[in-house]
């Protein structure tokens, strides 16, 4: 089984679900926010439609996601920092790369 199409949140998906990681990719240049990038993502890993997800903001504050791995940071400088975000969110790990990849595994621990 490959991963459903996210061509909305990125630009690209890789990996077979439960056999490799889940990767998306999104652009820091797009009006498209990183959340849904990431929210899209961890719905294909667990089978779940997106809307039945508990809200992302529960486990990571959106906008600092947006402020550090977006366009610009708040001076309206371009982003410059090489940087990974990584969280647990709905039994999945996620990783998320200022170079514009999320890639989400099921946790090990369900």
């Amino acid at each position: 089984m490959t991963p459903k199409d996210t061509s909305s949140a990125g630009d690209s998906t890789s990996g077979e679900l439960g056999e490799e990681p889940y990767e998306v990719r999104y652009d820091p240049a797009s009006d498209t926010p990183i959340t849904s990038a990431v929210t899209e993502a961890v719905a294909a890993v667990t089978g779940t439609d997106p809307r039945e997800l508990r809200p992302l903001y529960e486990v990571v504050e959106p906008d600092a996601l947006e402020r550090i791995l977006g366009p610009r940071s708040a001076t309206g400088a371009e982003t410059t920092c090489d940087c990974r975000v990584v969280f647990s969110y709905e039994g999945c790990s996620v990783h998320i790369g200022s170079d514009g990849r999320v890639v989400v595994r099921p946790s090990e621990d369900g």
